[in-house]
């Protein structure tokens, strides 16, 4: 169980298959509510039921797995971010030019929307 909280605390997530517990269900899921409690967490925990064809094969048992996963993770820190940002795909039929280098800073993206919009603290004229 202790590993099963520090797995919680670390990535935000853990699951277990039934079969391999120490415990009853009930009583894996009420102390990893009970942990994440103490620790100011919230989590949901919940069961998922694998059906025959979910098997990696049919002489292996049904096994479910029950998981714990944390609801109130803090946002990824800016560097982290623009990790995640840079590793998606181009979206279908997108052909980058030679002026956009990059992604748009969102002060830019603000300032030409209000440019567009007419805003009045954007009037060049005095």
């Amino acid at each position: 169980m202790i590993r099963d909280v520090a797995e919680l605390r670390e990535r935000g997530q853990v699951f277990r298959r039934v079969d391999e517990l120490d415990v009853d269900v009930d009583t894996w899921r009420a102390g990893m509510r009970r942990s994440a409690r103490r620790e100011g967490m919230r989590i949901r925990t919940f069961v998922v039921e694998q059906t025959g064809d979910e098997r990696d094969d049919d002489s292996s048992p049904r096994s479910d797995l029950v998981f714990a996963v944390r609801t109130d993770l803090p946002p990824p820190d800016p560097v982290e971010l623009a990790a995640i940002v840079n590793r998606l795909p181009p979206p279908p039929g997108y052909e980058p030019d030679a002026a956009s280098s990059g992604l748009a800073s969102v002060t830019s993206l603000t300032d030409e929307h209000a440019r567009r919009s007419g805003h009045p603290c954007v009037d060049d004229t005095p």
